[in-house]
């Protein structure tokens, strides 16, 4: 873990670190502000907070976080498949499947017979999960609780 300690200055003074969802995920107050801020693609960009929202999902007590872990799995594995930039193959697309692809989606992604096509449909894919997770209650949730760490550590200084 990295010291969360501010560089020496006029108001330096330790920053108090919260446990964030699980014991292995721990964060500042300006990490959780920071997070707290970024929007959902924002937080599926940044590894620091796409980790604490795992750790919330695994460590959720209510409701079932099962369908926005699938959504960020199916979405990074995605994402992946953007980067490499060619045609996927069928191995790819049945692994996307097994993830829960829906299949009209697993089907147009098959039918892609060029670089481009492919492109697009993976980042129409990735779009989709985007909505769904934002739409979701699990990602609302996770929002709150950090808005709610915030607040906690105000009252707490």
């Amino acid at each position: 873990m990295d010291s969360d300690v501010s560089s020496p200055n006029l108001h330096s003074h330790a920053k108090r670190l919260f446990r964030c969802f699980s014991d292995s995920t721990q964060l500042n107050e300006d990490d959780i502000h920071r997070i707290y801020y970024l929007d959902l693609r924002g937080i599926l960009n940044d590894e620091k907070a796409l980790r604490s929202f795992h750790s919330y999902l695994r460590n959720k007590h209510t409701g079932d976080p099962s369908e926005v872990k699938q959504l960020l799995d199916i979405h990074s594995r995605v994402k992946e498949l953007i980067m490499e930039q060619r045609l996927v193959s069928d191995d790819e697309v049945e692994e996307l499947s097994d993830l829960g692809l829906p299949y009209d989606k697993e089907k147009r992604l098959s039918r892609s017979r060029s670089v481009d096509s492919t492109r697009h449909c993976l980042v129409d894919i990735q779009e989709e999960c985007e909505k769904e997770i934002e739409l979701n209650s699990s990602y609302k949730q996770f929002k709150e609780a950090l808005l709610l760490k915030v607040k906690r550590g105000y009252h707490h200084k």
